[in-house]
């Protein structure tokens, strides 16, 4: 059932910034990932809501920590091609992550991105 809420949010977020994306879940009392603890047994819904709240570029060693993590459950469409998306625009806004990378990261997340 959060899954399902999830798959919501992503389609009721989709092509906004994240700016745009973090102020509705403000919105919603999701100011920090600390305030996600309780949802910790549901671990792809805690995870794409953790890796949304620190917006892909607040954090960085944290984002891609919770992406580290969400890339070890099963894949659980649409929710694994978002956050495939977010990693996405972390690569290309990162002078750490090589052009080849984020190409290979750009088809993981598919055409959408």
């Amino acid at each position: 059932m959060l899954d399902q809420i999830i798959v919501e949010f992503i389609w009721f977020t989709k092509g906004l910034d994240d700016e745009s994306v973090k102020a509705v879940l403000r919105a919603n009392g999701f100011h920090s990932a600390d305030v996600l603890k309780g949802l910790k047994i549901y671990e792809s819904a805690y995870l794409f809501l953790a890796i949304k709240t620190h917006a892909a570029h607040e954090g960085q060693e944290a984002f891609l920590k919770l992406v580290k993590s969400f890339c070890q459950l099963a894949p659980s469409q649409p929710i694994w091609n978002a956050i495939a998306s977010d990693f996405y625009r972390f690569c290309l806004s990162s002078s750490e992550v090589t052009k080849h990378s984020a190409e290979q990261v750009k088809k993981i997340a598919g055409a959408g991105v």
